[in-house]
């Protein structure tokens, strides 16, 4: 697996890498209307999880070991026992089983073991149908689409040549991506904020909160004077007006899975004094 490795540095240093990309809206993506997503390069707190780069030849190899319960071209390099204890589902689950990081479900009555995972601008998924010696392997460098989930249906239906019973692209697709957009909207999102408390202003000057602002796990933060008075703010690729909610909340959009979506913020101060921006 020579095209896999570990951190987006190390991806960037490939010569041919995929770059992420995301539209403003679902129109603007029909209309093949994209930009260049933000890419973190800092190491993610979660890296084990999805720090991981590879591609599809790659992924085929490591699916076609699955298959073949831990053996490559004749040699077993990894116990069967251990294939089966991994993909073998432990937790039950509304629609199948969880095993060790592995989805255990059925598809049309054929067994379906999958996963997926990302990272800022990519999603993948990967989906064995160990009976039917069949591995789908979907990569995409936009996360504003259900596409890798959509395609081992789609796939599976015209390889197995099971009863097609949906269109999966170009109906049940569309309406998904649709969908995603949609959650995106000004209102949508805000579900989940707490009751917002009517005339209870900052507890200190909004020029206090103006600087550079850190955490050890979170990329940096940096708030300035708008033109309006107000403030406004910077982070990774998003930019934009810093909306008092109340007390010491703040409600910003930022870019999230590709599109920009509502989020609640307040700040903690350092020992020095409320503009220190330590923490």
């Amino acid at each position: 697996m020579t095209s896999s490795g570990f951190s987006i540095k190390t991806l960037l240093t490939r010569p041919n890498h995929a770059v992420p990309f995301r539209s403003k809206s679902f129109e603007a993506a029909q209309r093949g209307e994209v930009e260049l997503h933000y890419l973190d390069t800092r190491t993610a707190p979660d890296a084990p999880a999805d720090d991981i780069f590879s591609n599809v030849i790659d992924m085929a190899k490591w699916a076609k070991v699955m298959l073949r319960q831990g053996t490559l071209n004749g040699k077993q390099v990894l116990h069967k026992e251990t294939v089966d204890a991994v993909t073998k589902g432990h937790i039950p689950r509304r629609n199948g089983t969880y095993g060790l990081r592995w989805l255990n479900d059925s598809f049309k009555r054929h067994r379906m073991v999958h996963h997926n995972g990302g990272y800022t601008g990519y999603v993948s998924d990967l989906t064995l149908f160990p009976d039917d010696d069949l591995a789908v392997i979907a990569l995409s460098n936009t996360e504003a689409s259900y596409i890798t989930d959509i395609l081992r249906y789609y796939l599976a239906d015209y390889i197995l040549d099971l009863p097609k019973t949906k269109d999966w692209l170009f109906e049940n697709l569309v309406e998904l991506d649709r969908s995603f957009y949609k959650a995106s909207t000004d209102e949508a999102g805000e579900w989940f904020f707490p009751p917002q408390v009517k005339n209870k202003p900052p507890t200190r000057k909004l020029e206090d909160f103006t600087g550079d602002w850190t955490h050890p796990y979170g990329t940096p933060f940096s708030v300035f004077p708008s033109r309006k008075g107000k403030l406004d703010f910077r982070v990774m690729d998003s930019e934009g007006a810093l909306e008092h909610y109340h007390y010491d909340l703040f409600r910003v959009r930022m870019f999230a899975q590709g599109n920009p979506v509502p989020a609640l913020l307040t700040f903690i101060t350092g020992s020095d004094g409320p503009t220190s921006g330590d923490d």
